[in-house]
């Protein structure tokens, strides 16, 4: 038969090429042969068990790569159940229309291929996925997205599985706008008890009693001490004088104002 030579997964236009007609595509549809998973994208009944929403998206975007809470899911490295797969394609790349539930990240093309690898779906398709390292990386860098918890627990269990920090600090070298937290972070995770050091951007404003007020950074800043303010004298209210009324043309004389 004209569809035993296509792969697992085709397109309707795959199966045109291969010399099989609309008719007989459908025929195999409703005989159970085949089933239809997307729009023109079909895939054989009898090929092994896959996710079939990652294939649907690794077929409608050849450069489609797991990434922040999908990837860390992969890799074992949160409990959390994303409602929707993170799929990150280069900036500029046009974002497909699927049946199934995605968010789609934009990531710049120079930065794209660090630490990207490949996943095996079946036999024939494949999906991008983001290596541990690079990962980490990324859900720290958009922490404020997805939430610096997932951030924290996701490095937390790397740390524990024996991963190294010069990996991190490897791929963070091409954030260099991000380098610089991530001695903070690294010493937060492996050691909570530890006492946080100060900036030496800070140290030489002198520390105000009272809770310290952190900016969007997580850099301490320190309010400076408020001038006295100085009791004001309240001046008395104006005395009031009775007005002389405006003078007319005529018997102004007589109203007493001489």
């Amino acid at each position: 038969m004209a569809w035993s030579g296509l792969p697992s997964t085709f397109t309707y236009s795959q199966a045109r090429a291969a010399g099989m007609t609309k008719h007989e595509l459908y025929r195999l549809r409703d005989r159970g042969d085949v089933e239809a998973i997307g729009r023109g994208l079909y895939r054989q009944t009898s090929a092994p068990l896959a996710d079939l929403d990652l294939v649907t998206i690794a077929e409608r975007a050849s450069k489609a790569t797991l990434c922040l809470t999908s990837a860390l899911v992969e890799h074992e490295l949160t409990d959390t159940i994303p409602v929707e797969h993170d799929v990150a394609l280069p900036r500029g790349t046009w974002h497909p229309h699927v049946d199934v539930p995605v968010h789609w990240h934009s990531f710049a093309t120079d930065t794209f291929h660090i630490g990207r690898d490949r996943l095996a779906l079946d036999d024939d398709t494949e999906i991008g996925l983001y290596s541990a390292p690079r990962t980490i990386v990324d859900v720290f860098r958009m922490r404020g997205a997805v939430g610096p918890d997932l951030a924290y627990e996701a490095l937390r269990r790397w740390l524990r599985r024996g991963g190294q920090p010069v990996e991190l600090l490897r791929i963070a070298k091409s954030f260099p706008e991000r380098l610089r937290r991530f001695g903070r972070l690294w010493r937060s995770c492996s050691d909570p008890a530890a006492p946080r050091q100060r900036h030496a951007r800070h140290a030489r404003w002198p520390r105000v009693p009272g809770p310290t007020v952190r900016s969007q950074e997580g850099r301490p800043r320190h309010r400076r001490v408020p001038a006295p303010v100085r009791a004001r004298r309240i001046p008395d209210p104006p005395r009031r004088v009775a007005a002389c009324p405006q003078p007319r043309p005529q018997g102004w004389r007589a109203a007493g104002c001489l």
